[in-house]
């Protein structure tokens, strides 16, 4: 599928699970932020679009998830 589907569908469950004050880990945060800087960087401003649209606060496992959901479609869009 497109980028936008798996994209909403987790941002909608981040966000649900941050209202509920529950945590989530990536353990391989530090990773994507080296290995899929570009990625990384794009899903950062995530951070200010959920802060000032919902008063939401995501944190860096949350854009290194998003991240890789960038990547995984340039990855796919690149094959085709």
């Amino acid at each position: 599928p497109p980028l936008e589907v798996p994209l909403a569908d987790h941002i909608s469950f981040a966000v649900a699970r941050i209202r509920r004050n529950e945590q989530i880990s990536n353990p391989l945060t530090e990773d994507i932020k080296v290995l899929f800087y570009s990625e990384f960087k794009v899903a950062e401003t995530l951070k200010t679009i959920l802060r000032e649209r919902l008063q939401i606060e995501i944190d860096d496992h949350e854009v290194g998830y998003v991240a890789l959901h960038i990547h995984s479609a340039m990855t796919v869009s690149i094959s085709l």
